[in-house]
């Protein structure tokens, strides 16, 4: 009768006979709390960043917009077809609005029938400040319009208006627009009508200052793939928007937000690594015995290699799954703590954090635990008889090697930036031979104290590397959660400084000049701290006496700038939220020269000394770059491009602008 060998063992067989270890269920722990950490917050940062980006589409109109001042070529609608994206059109222009004997100026929206792509219209009957959704648009003969046109207009819904050519019902009034954040600087106030009416107001002209627009959305790679096809097509006026370039002050702070909460659950996986590390070393020691009978039965290293890879990964797969199952439910948790914080539904959740836990788990296995398991591969049994004299071969350098490289590993796929997981990873290996360092010293120490004073309840191995393992593990832990407390301090700290509590939260525009004084005053009485800053329009003209155009450069971004004025602005003071990286602010309210900020600087290829001329109403200005600037944009402060000294633009016609915060 053929007796069964090793090979015979079943794995349930195998995961029962080591569930019963402690340290392999310590090991299953571990491995649970890592990828729980891990899961829960990928599921919610990826949450969040979805619904960030929905209502980024929301606010743009699409998640693709193409824009421009001419008729677009309807060979992009049917290229967008093909590749299956939604699209819509409208078409933008500013008219007066006439009903009974007031005439009013308003921007009219010409829209298609499928408007707006993403969100709904808000609109009702009457004008108490309520809406109901609906993507249902005017039918032909009605218009619809924002409240503030009925109360310039002195008319109730229902009443007609006359726009160009025709008379409208103006049926609704729009109390909400999903893609408001497209118009933010739209004084005029919005009347929608149908697209297939505008003909018949004979309003749109080939010299109508219009401005046309097509909307697109759908699956993320058609959206890449039509933008790749529409760059090379564009003509001169026309500009593509998109997501990226919508928001960067919300996508700023969303990512200091994943990147401290995946750092933050990366630092647990650490401190879990840690355990993970002990508990193999001890299961490694315990498995020694058993690999040797294998040997003596017959069991060759392939096999035994073979049997122990399959009971990890087994174990590393279980733990990835139920810890995907507590990550989720955790998120759930947590997205119902921050439901007032968050303040809207939000997205189901993708696979992607599943296959960050599956990986974190199988990773940590591999680099953690399988190099202390494996090394007993090695183990004959006569080295079991002569007391295991060959400890060098416990902890050999490719188990470090593993260990390193799997903690890189996880550093990388958590950070997702190449330089911030070197950093973080130079920083704790540091840490690590720091407390290797210490812990051999501290030893040593200790060994010859107990010999040189007798103090016998000291007692030391010779080389007691479980006692070095421990301090390394404790330390590496300690070191963790100061920089977990140090990120944490850090974040919070960069979000206060630059949103402070009394952050402006109105903006007043278009003042005018002889309205500056009144308005100053009547903010003094009422307490409401405000600096006003003129607004001068200037189209630059002239780099160091050499006249430039849009032609001269290739870059997009300079075209636009050299295409448009600019807002110009006269400063006493440097605000906070700017920053003299060249130079020197100015001196006085008379002194000369430009305060040019950073990024326009690098995109129009301009620096210190020099020269630019504006035209302001007809008018040559010629200053000398004195200073250049970093801006925070998101610091809801007013800021500009350029800016001279607080006296040099007094007699340039010019608008004012500020930021007040008022409370609730």
């Amino acid at each position: 009768m053929k007796t069964q060998g090793p090979a015979s063992i079943h794995l349930a067989e195998q995961l029962r006979r080591y569930w019963r270890l402690a340290e392999m269920r310590l090991l299953l722990l571990a491995l649970l709390v890592s990828v729980t950490a891990v899961t829960s917050v990928t599921f919610f940062t990826e949450r969040m960043d979805r619904a960030m980006m929905a209502q980024a589409s929301q606010v743009l109109g699409g998640d693709l917009v193409l824009t421009s001042s001419r008729p677009l070529d309807r060979a992009y609608i049917e290229e967008a077809s093909q590749l299956g994206l939604r699209h819509a059109e409208l078409i933008e222009f500013g008219s007066m609005v006439l009903a009974g004997e007031n005439l009013k100026l308003a921007q009219v929206r010409a829209v298609t029938e499928n408007y707006p792509l993403i969100g709904s219209l808000e609109t009702n009957t009457t004008l108490d400040g309520t809406g109901q959704k609906t993507r249902i648009l005017p039918e032909p003969g009605q218009a619809w319009a924002e409240s503030r046109l009925f109360i310039e207009l002195d008319v109730a819904p229902g009443n007609e208006i006359q726009l160009g050519k025709r008379n409208f019902d103006l049926s609704h009034a729009v109390t909400r627009i999903p893609d408001q954040g497209t118009t933010s600087f739209q004084f005029a106030p919005q009347i929608f009508i149908p697209m297939s009416e505008l003909d018949s107001t004979g309003l749109l002209t080939p010299a109508s200052r219009a401005r046309f627009r097509m909307l697109f959305t759908g699956a993320d790679d058609a959206i890449s793939d039509f933008r790749q096809w529409l760059k090379p097509r564009l003509q001169a006026t026309e500009k593509i928007q998109s997501l990226d370039d919508g928001m960067p002050a919300i996508q700023q702070a969303m990512q200091r937000a994943q990147r401290f909460l995946g750092l933050a659950s990366l630092l647990s996986v650490i401190l879990a690594g840690a355990a993970i590390a002990l508990a193999s070393y001890s299961l490694g020691r315990r498995e020694i015995p058993a690999v040797a009978v294998l040997k003596t039965l017959g069991a060759g290293r392939r096999y035994i290699v073979r049997r122990y890879t399959l009971v990890l990964m087994t174990i590393a797969t279980l733990a990835a799954v139920f810890g995907a199952i507590l990550g989720f439910l955790l998120q759930l948790l947590l997205s119902y703590l921050l439901r007032d914080f968050i303040n809207q539904s939000l997205p189901a959740p993708g696979w992607t954090p599943l296959l960050i836990g599956l990986l974190t788990s199988w990773i940590m296995m591999l680099g953690f635990a399988a190099p202390q398991i494996y090394r007993t591969v090695n183990i004959t049994p006569v080295q079991i008889f002569q007391g295991l004299s060959n400890q060098r071969n416990l902890l050999l350098p490719l188990s470090f090697a593993f260990i390193a490289l799997s903690v890189f590993a996880l550093m990388w796929v958590q950070a997702r930036e190449l330089r911030l997981a070197l950093y973080l990873f130079l920083a704790t290996t540091a840490a690590i031979a720091l407390f290797w360092f210490s812990a051999r010293l501290l030893e040593s120490v200790l060994r010859k104290l107990a010999e040189h004073q007798k103090l016998h309840f000291i007692r030391l191995q010779a080389s007691n590397r479980r006692t070095t393992l421990l301090t390394i593990v404790f330390g590496t832990s300690f070191f963790c959660l100061l920089l977990l407390s140090t990120l944490h301090s850090e974040l919070i700290d960069r979000w206060e400084a630059s949103i402070p509590e009394d952050a402006p939260n109105q903006f007043l525009v278009n003042i005018q000049p002889g309205e500056k004084e009144r308005l100053k005053q009547h903010l003094e009485e009422r307490q409401i701290k405000s600096s006003l800053y003129p607004m001068i329009r200037g189209r630059l003209v002239a780099i160091n006496g050499q006249s430039i155009s849009p032609s001269d450069y290739e870059d997009d971004r300079a075209r636009r700038l050299l295409a448009r004025e600019f807002n110009l602005s006269a400063l006493s003071e440097l605000p906070v939220s700017n920053e003299i990286i060249q130079g020197q602010w100015f001196a006085d309210g008379d002194s000369d020269g430009f305060s040019i900020e950073e990024g326009i600087a690098q995109t129009l290829g301009i620096s210190m000394g020099d020269q630019l001329t504006y035209d302001i109403a007809g008018q040559p200005f010629t200053e000398t770059i004195t200073s250049i600037r970093t801006v925070r944009w998101d610091s809801m402060q007013p800021n500009f491009f350029v800016a001279t000294a607080g006296n040099r633009l007094n007699n340039q016609p010019s608008t004012f602008i500020t930021s007040i915060h008022i409370p609730t």
